[in-house]
């Protein structure tokens, strides 16, 4: 009976998918636009999905290299699932946030992540 309460919990309020850094190659999404970054090699981004009862979300996070946080993004994913090609990789994520979009990638199976500037990969998920 307990874990069964557990689990209708944990349902109700959504869990842990998958976490992921920004890869150092990538620019900072612009969620971070409004915070003066002296250099991009000086901060790190995390971020982690979520689904919770067909909803995705997914908490953006930006520290500095030492460890600090200095802020947290809420964010909706704007796609039902992941974007892919005709192969498994790469995987695209729309996520709005503060009224901004930024698409995700993902090239490869790992805890990587890169922000992408393509523009037709972004319009077909918002054409969906």
């Amino acid at each position: 009976m307990r874990l069964s309460v557990i689990g209708l919990f944990l349902f109700l309020i959504g869990c842990s998918e998958a976490s992921f850094e920004l890869s150092p190659d990538s620019r900072l999404p612009k969620w971070f636009s409004d915070i003066e970054i002296n250099s991009r090699d000086n901060y790190m981004v995390k971020m982690t999905y979520y689904v919770n009862l067909g909803n995705r979300s997914a908490d953006i996070v930006l520290y500095t290299i030492e460890g600090k946080k200095i802020k947290k993004i809420k964010g909706k994913m704007l796609n039902e699932g992941p974007l892919r090609t005709n192969k498994s990789y790469p995987m695209y994520e729309a996520i709005e946030a503060n009224g901004l979009i930024e698409l995700i990638k993902h090239t490869k199976m790992e805890p990587i992540f890169y922000v992408s500037d393509e523009k037709n990969k972004l319009n077909e998920i918002l054409e969906d």
